[in-house]
């Protein structure tokens, strides 16, 4: 739903809000995705992630399993 005044913004000014919702959003999902993938990681291996060997450790996973989904 637009904003109250959206339609009377002039279309530069609109495609930059549009832009600054888009990053937003991919933001939040790559973030829910890494979360989840890093979930998956320590639920298979019961690596710590807190600790800095286990995050280590499941960012070469990560790194080793490309973009293979889990």
């Amino acid at each position: 739903m637009a904003r109250p005044g959206y339609s009377e913004l002039p279309s530069d000014v609109k495609d930059v809000e549009v832009a600054a919702t888009v990053r937003n959003g991919l933001r939040l999902l790559l973030s829910r995705v890494r979360d989840n993938r890093l979930a998956r990681i320590t639920e298979l291996t019961g690596l710590d992630i807190a600790s800095p060997r286990g995050n280590a450790l499941a960012l070469a996973a990560l790194l080793l399993r490309g973009n293979a989904a889990w």
